[in-house]
């Protein structure tokens, strides 16, 4: 095909050179350049993201977004008619009508500039916008002007309507914004109900606004608290009287010390509560005059049970005998009385047995800090016959078991593991990654806690991977190469120039790809400057032949 169009293109040449014709460089078209802003029509705010689809003829032509400047600019080609659409979420899309055509050529030497701002309103529930699918604007070239205008006939047929909408809008955004205020107001004076209303009143005029919704779950939280917390209180209460209750129960069977935790842990719930209050008064007065009493007999009690404690039988036995004399009645002080005289019996058989099982013991235990695992074990099963029920020397004996046991498989195990990691060693050294892993694998399931062979895994696992990326990488980046040779072979300069690029990508250092990359944009740029010259050549040759047919019907044979 290339080659058919450059020796069609060399015969077109040769035939102007004959007609010896000369034709200066063709002039390069206008363009009908837009630049603007774009803005949300309530708020005058900048639009940014707006997307910008331009139609030429009924098709999609181009596509732009408008950036954070809220500013946009395109140009348009001669020749065409274009619709160009302004879009963005959440808001009402508008167009415009541009025709391109019938400019004369002397009024468009230096192409035309038409300023302009364009203003998108939201998105709102009941809003009529229907008069938007079609375009809010014509234009087109004014001859009586010479420059490019709006079509004032059809400004004036669709402005009314416009008008009529912006009304719409004014009113729907007069209502939402006195809604808010409204609301706004009932919010912060907590009437939670009524602000509630008005924000859903808002809400249903701006279904996409945030700001309703957002105030309207904040009043829902709160109204779920006051619930929550109407719930809790009347919990409070329920267990409140339920304490009380209680409590005079316990205060009519004349149990006041239970009582009174009642009263005072219904205190803990409503602190200011009058009642418990009294009866803890009450309480406290009936038993003050038990006081005196009691506390003499506890203090002996207490006493006494301290000397028990520390095992001063003789002194604790004469004062649980002094508190029977304040409350002769009481089983307690008997019992222990009891008990001293029994244990005094029993401590004097029990101390001699006593001294002959520590001194054993001693001896066991002086055995196993020596690791004389044998001895010790003979000496706690001695301390046994005598005290058959202790748990020291049973649990003594099981550990020297456990130890003798233990030593011998961990010797065991430490040998295997040694041998297994010198295997795997060796492997390692040799590079037999997998053999070395797999031996490495088998140590640590001797010894699961030990880090060598861990990290000897990671070191091979991170080999085999590079070996293994790199191989693929370079297979890879060959397989890239020979299609991109032989796209270039076949001189599908495009395709090869896509492949050492994509080539490149894998081994950016690589200078070959490079090299033929540099090699077809030369290629490219020649053949683009082959093919600029004879569509030259090709213009010069049609006006040439025009005006030479021009001069033949006009019988002007000789030019």
């Amino acid at each position: 095909m290339l080659t058919r169009k450059i020796t069609y293109h060399y015969l077109l040449l040769l035939t102007v050179m004959l007609f010896s014709f000369v034709q200066g460089n063709a002039q390069a078209p206008w363009t009908l350049d837009f630049d603007g802003k774009i803005k949300n029509e309530t708020t005058g705010d900048k639009l940014d993201g707006t997307t910008i689809t331009i139609k030429r003829n009924g098709s999609t032509w181009k596509t732009l977004t408008v950036d954070k400047s809220g500013k946009f600019s395109f140009s348009l080609e001669p020749d065409a008619e274009y619709t160009i659409i302004f879009s963005k979420p959440g808001f009402v899309s508008k167009k415009i009508y541009v025709n391109t055509k019938n400019v004369p050529p002397e009024e468009a030497t230096y192409g035309f500039d038409f300023p302009m701002q364009m203003n998108l309103f939201e998105e709102i529930e009941g809003l009529d916008v229907s008069i938007l699918n079609q375009p809010i604007a014509k234009i087109s070239f004014d001859p009586n002007s010479g420059y490019f205008d709006f079509d004032p006939s059809y400004t004036k047929s669709i402005k009314k309507q416009i008008e009529e909408m912006k009304k719409q809008l004014e009113e729907l955004n007069r209502q939402y914004t006195n809604a808010i205020k409204s609301a706004d107001a009932k919010f912060a004076q907590k009437s939670w109900q009524e602000a509630m209303e008005l924000y859903q009143k808002a809400a249903s005029i701006k279904t996409k606004e945030q700001y309703p919704k957002d105030k309207i779950a904040e009043i829902k939280k709160i109204l779920d608290e006051q619930k929550q917390q109407q719930e809790a209180e009347k919990q409070k209460r329920d267990k409140y009287n339920a304490i009380i209750a209680d409590a005079d129960s316990k205060f009519s069977a004349k149990d006041y010390e239970n009582a009174k935790a009642k009263y005072n842990e219904a205190l803990g719930i409503f602190p200011d509560e009058k009642y418990p209050k009294d009866k803890i008064a009450e309480i406290e007065k009936l038993i003050a005059a038990q006081k005196q009493k009691e506390e003499q007999y506890k203090s002996l009690i207490a006493e006494a049970d301290s000397k028990f404690s520390s095992k001063d039988y003789e002194g604790a036995k004469a004062k649980y005998t002094e508190a029977l004399g304040i409350k002769p009645n009481e089983q307690y002080p008997k019992d222990k009385i009891s008990e001293i005289e029994k244990l005094l019996s029993e401590l004097a058989a029990e101390k001699q047995k006593e001294e002959q099982y520590k001194a054993i013991i001693a001896e066991a235990d002086s055995k196993l800090s020596a690791k004389d695992y044998e001895g010790a074990k003979a000496k706690y099963t001695e301390a046994l016959g005598i005290k058959p029920n202790e748990k020291y020397p049973k649990d003594k004996i099981s550990e020297i078991e456990k130890l003798m046991s233990e030593l011998a498989a961990e010797k065991q195990k430490e040998e295997q593991y040694k041998a297994i990691i010198a295997e795997a060693d060796t492997k390692f050294s040799s590079k037999d990654y997998e053999g070395a892993k797999a031996k490495y694998t088998e140590a640590l399931g001797i010894k699961p806690n030990e880090q060598y062979p861990k990290d000897k895994i990671s070191e091979i696992e991170k080999l085999l991977s590079e070996l293994a990326a790199e191989k693929q990488k370079e297979e890879q980046y060959k397989a890239l190469i020979a299609e991109a040779d032989s796209k270039l072979s076949a001189k599908d300069y495009e395709g090869a120039k896509s492949k050492y690029n994509a080539a490149l990508s894998l081994k950016p250092n690589e200078q070959y790809p490079k090299d033929k990359i540099a090699e077809i944009e030369k290629l490219l740029a020649e053949l683009a400057a082959k093919e600029a010259s004879e569509k030259q050549k090709e213009e010069q040759y049609k006006a040439l032949i025009a005006e030479a047919d021009s001069k033949f019907s006009s019988k002007d044979y000789e030019g």
